[in-house]
């Protein structure tokens, strides 16, 4: 089945990012639909006396009622027509799409409607300038000395915990032979060494992350990004099933996490919409500038997470797995370009 085929084909957009594309198939061009019709309903269907699939067609249209299988036969039909429907008006759709039979009579065209999401168009702000001026804040990552000892003193409670020492006991005292104890350190300044980079980083690490988080909120500020409702649920959807599997690694089933915080699913829902709203608009986002700059992650990258990920989740399905690796893969890249870019060094005169 072919658009051309098509009578009265119509596009509209009713709402922003969703179209409606509607029109009468001629009852003729469902005689080719017809056999692969039976045939499915006759796999499908119970009738005493003959086994699935081999029901004779005139007793299984006495069953099913003729219109029952324009209905099969149209369905198939629409199944080879959407996908060229969408590729001869250029539509990017997201989502299952909602299709109505608007007309079905023997003898006459079958009227359809097909109403689908679209991906929407992203219009972003001036995104580097907006990173640059968030990467050009200076933020120190030091670390004292005072709080190197206070984490050791916390290693130095957990070890007395480990040993089973009343609480008032004192602490280890801090000797090369205990350092070495607990880690690969030559001595006590090694070990005092290798905290201190340690914390260093760990705070880097929130800098980073603060800045990243501060730069996406003005990118998402200042982008126009209309939402269809799908990309709402499924981040949704998202959320639910990590929160599912967090509360199961605490052995904690949902509905009495529910029963104990005196909530229902949908109050969840309707508590977690905002971030779910902000989590779509920003993919979207990252999503565009990785199309503006033309970035995307090594292949090799991806091959060698997705079989790292394969031989620790046995039954995942591969193709989602590496378009969800190729995704986090590609947000990381954007989130390196954002941040390189500060303001360049002035060249010496």
């Amino acid at each position: 089945m072919t658009p051309e085929k098509v009578e009265n084909l119509k596009l509209e957009y009713p709402r922003e990012s969703e179209a409606e594309l509607s029109g009468d198939i001629p009852f003729e061009e469902l005689a080719s639909y017809r056999a692969h019709a039976l045939e499915h309903l006759a796999e499908h269907t119970e009738i005493p006396g003959f086994r699935k699939g081999h029901v004779p067609e005139k007793i299984l249209v006495d069953r099913l009622g003729e219109t029952a299988v324009m209905f099969e036969a149209v369905e198939h039909a629409l199944q080879e027509l959407f996908p060229r429907l969408l590729e001869a008006h250029k539509l990017h759709a997201i989502g299952r799409p909602d299709i109505t039979i608007t007309k079905l009579a023997p003898g006459n065209p079958v009227g359809f409607k097909i109403t689908v999401a679209l991906m929407p168009q992203v219009k972003l702000p001036d995104y580097k300038k907006l990173a640059k001026e968030v990467m050009e804040k200076e933020e120190v990552a030091e670390v004292t000395g005072e709080e190197v000892q206070k984490f050791i003193d916390e290693l130095g409670k957990r070890y007395n915990q480990e040993q089973k020492k009343p609480e008032d006991a004192p602490l280890p005292e801090l000797t090369d032979e205990y350092v070495q104890s607990m880690g690969d350190f030559k001595d006590v300044t090694d070990f005092r060494d290798k905290v201190q980079k340690g914390m260093r980083r760990e705070k880097e690490a929130r800098i980073r992350e603060k800045k990243r988080i501060e730069v996406s909120d003005k990118i998402i500020e200042g982008a126009a990004i209309p939402l269809p409702r799908i990309l709402i649920d499924s981040e949704l959807e998202k959320m639910f099933g990590q929160f599912r599997e967090d509360l199961s690694r605490m052995q904690i089933k949902f509905d009495e996490y529910l029963a104990r915080i005196k909530k229902t699913e949908d109050d969840l829902r309707k508590e977690w919409e905002p971030d779910a709203i902000k989590r779509a608009k920003l993919q979207l986002a990252l999503n565009e500038i990785a199309k503006v700059e033309k970035i995307e992650p090594k292949t090799e990258m991806v091959n060698h997470e997705v079989e790292h990920l394969l031989e620790h989740i046995k039954d995942a399905n591969p193709d989602r797995l590496r378009i969800y690796v190729e995704t986090m893969l590609t947000n990381e890249e954007v989130f390196k370009f954002l941040e390189n870019q500060r303001k360049e060094p002035e060249e010496k005169k």
